[in-house]
């Protein structure tokens, strides 16, 4: 597996959760008084390149490897609504066991799963080899002593892989048409309630 393939993965189970929620919940909908969110069988893939190319054409001070939130987020989710990746992140700006492309090391094999300007997910192909790793933590300035945990199952090898993190109560909000996450949240946290 790749992030190619996790991308896949994604639009499948984005899809799916969007189907059975619309069908199982049509009371609910009449009550939120919205219609369920239409989901695209294909989601469109971006690069990071390409959303900054856009944003640079609208406000001057962008440069590669800045995140993209906040006003440039929401200016680039104006004409990307609905759900979409942002694909080929700087490596410098991810995790460091995502893996950095082998012709293009400063740009790795990652992506985020957008909607609109809200954050969904974050993903990637994994790197597999233990000496990679390390060179990743001290790229990184971190200390790979510290992570002796994480590193030493790869002294046994390991097959390529990819994975994600998605936000539940992201996904809840992009699929109700919520704005606001504690209303999707069983157990919502602010200021004045920290426990249930």
């Amino acid at each position: 597996m790749d992030y190619g393939d996790v991308m896949d993965t994604l639009e499948g189970l984005i899809g799916r959760a969007a189907r059975d929620v619309a069908a199982n919940c049509s009371a609910d909908f009449k009550r939120l008084k919205r219609a369920p969110v239409n989901v695209p069988e294909r989601f469109e893939r971006v690069t990071y390149d390409d959303v900054v190319r856009q944003i640079a054409k609208r406000r001057e001070g962008i440069a590669w490897g800045d995140d993209i939130t906040g006003p440039d987020g929401e200016e680039f989710a104006k004409t990307h609504p609905s759900f979409y990746f942002i694909t080929d992140w700087p490596s410098s700006s991810k995790p460091f066991y995502i893996k950095p492309k082998t012709a293009k090391p400063k740009v790795s094999e990652s992506f985020d799963l957008m909607h609109g300007s809200l954050e969904l997910a974050s993903g990637g192909t994994r790197v597999t080899s233990k000496a990679a790793l390390v060179k990743r933590l001290r790229d990184q300035k971190l200390k790979p002593e510290a992570f002796e945990y994480h590193l030493d199952v790869f002294d046994y090898g390991m097959p390529p892989h990819a994975g994600f993190g998605l936000g539940l109560e992201r996904l809840m909000m992009a699929l109700t048409g919520e704005e606001n996450i504690r209303e999707v949240s069983l157990f919502p946290r602010d200021k004045l309630r920290l426990v249930p």
